[in-house]
């Protein structure tokens, strides 16, 4: 385009040739200052990105020893991830740095994120706030489950109306107190997304759900009159808390 501005506007050969090189001059210093602003930007934004890898491994609990190998290897995690996923290596390193702050450790880091980010990036979900709800879960169901409680969240946001950010306050509200009588993530998460699909948002849903189990968990005189005279029982001959399905059928069939 330099070259056919500058020969356009000549009269003869030594014009075209001089008037096409001061185009090209110009061309090239504009393109020249174009390269140079993405260049300092690629450089910024990769220093936040490793500014971003290394609070993330320190907070995980890396040691001063293993803290250069930590690094590299959740470095080399994110970016793989970043050519394979819609979300960029910036985006997440701050995931990271979120899921440690809540507890996860550099093995978490380095063996769970990946399902994480792929429950995220289906779910159409922020990253930060699926990793921080992932852990905030794991945290009270325990870490073996991780890889398929991110499943389960994908499953859960993609099939009700409740949404994965949605559910880490649903879980901060019923949580404990599901796993404490033996429910499960899977039907805790089921729940709540029923209970959103119809109508109930899923605070207002977990918040209700919690207290239904606090009942159950200690009936009423009252209660414990008209579940006998229903023949419901909560819990199992041993004493445990049934499966809350089972709960909820029986209920059903009885009423």
């Amino acid at each position: 385009t330099a070259v056919k501005a500058g020969t356009d506007s000549a009269s003869n050969a030594g014009q075209r040739v001089g008037s096409a090189l001061t185009s090209i001059g110009k061309a090239s210093t504009v393109a020249g200052l174009a390269v140079g602003a993405m260049a300092a930007g690629a450089i910024k934004s990769y220093g936040t990105f490793e500014e971003s890898i290394n609070k993330a491994a320190v907070i995980a609990g890396s040691s001063n020893q293993s803290l250069k190998g930590d690094m590299k290897d959740l470095e080399d995690e994110a970016l793989s991830l970043g050519k394979t996923l819609p979300i960029s290596a910036e985006d997440a390193g701050n995931a990271m740095i979120e899921m440690a702050r809540n507890g996860a450790s550099i093995k978490d880091l380095k063996t769970e994120f990946p399902a994480i980010a792929k429950a995220s990036a289906v779910a159409g979900a922020d990253l930060a706030g699926t990793a921080t709800t992932v852990q905030q879960a794991m945290n009270i169901w325990g870490g073996g489950e991780i890889g398929r409680a991110s499943c389960r969240e994908r499953v859960n946001a993609n099939m009700s109306n409740a949404e994965v950010e949605d559910m880490g306050q649903a879980f901060a509200n019923v949580g404990s107190t599901a796993a404490t009588l033996g429910i499960g993530i899977k039907d805790t998460s089921t729940a709540i997304g029923l209970m959103s699909n119809a109508g109930l948002g899923a605070a207002q849903g977990s918040q209700d759900l919690a207290h239904a189990l606090t009942l159950m968990a200690r009936p009423s005189k009252v209660a414990a009159g008209e579940m006998q005279e229903l023949g419901i029982t909560y819990t199992d001959a041993q004493g445990k808390f049934k499966p809350f399905p089972q709960i909820l059928k029986e209920v059903a069939k009885a009423t």
